[in-house]
């Protein structure tokens, strides 16, 4: 898939998906523009200003996903003078878990590639082998002597 369309794809669901927008509505720029700047790090695009940082479409895709449920509530909870100031709430919570979500990633990654280098060699499928204790017949006898 070319990574403009991965963006195009991405900007839609949000657009569905979080903001609830109908199909026939014009995408607002606002929002792209947030994206755009959030892939640098910065709070919109402009590129005068020094990249704070470099994030992917998928860890940006991935990290409205795992909060959709938080973002959709606080939507529909709360009241908004404008799209403006709805478009700043939910990309404020997006920002505050980006990188709990690229953190997430990494680790994901590195347990992959663990278990993908494990040596199995040494691993042994038999199951352990049990041996019935004999029970000693002279104290079975000294017992039943005594009663």
């Amino acid at each position: 898939m070319a990574k403009n369309q991965e963006f195009i794809d991405m900007c839609e669901w949000i657009k569905e998906h979080i903001f609830e927008y109908p199909s026939h509505m014009k995408y607002p720029k606002e929002i792209i523009y947030r994206i755009r700047g959030l892939q640098r790090g910065n709070f919109i695009a402009n590129k005068n200003i020094k990249p704070l940082g470099k994030y992917s479409d998928e860890i940006i895709w991935l990290t409205f996903k795992i909060h959709k449920n938080t973002i959709v509530k606080g939507l529909r909870h709360n009241e908004f003078t404008n799209e403006g100031h709805k478009v700043n709430y939910v990309f404020k919570i997006i920002e505050k878990h980006i990188n709990d979500t690229v953190l997430m990633m990494a680790k994901t990654k590195r347990a992959e590639e663990k278990v993908e280098n494990m040596e199995l060699k040494n691993m042994n499928s038999n199951g352990a082998e049990y041996n019935k204790k004999k029970r000693n017949v002279k104290t079975r006898k000294r017992l039943e002597d005594l009663l």
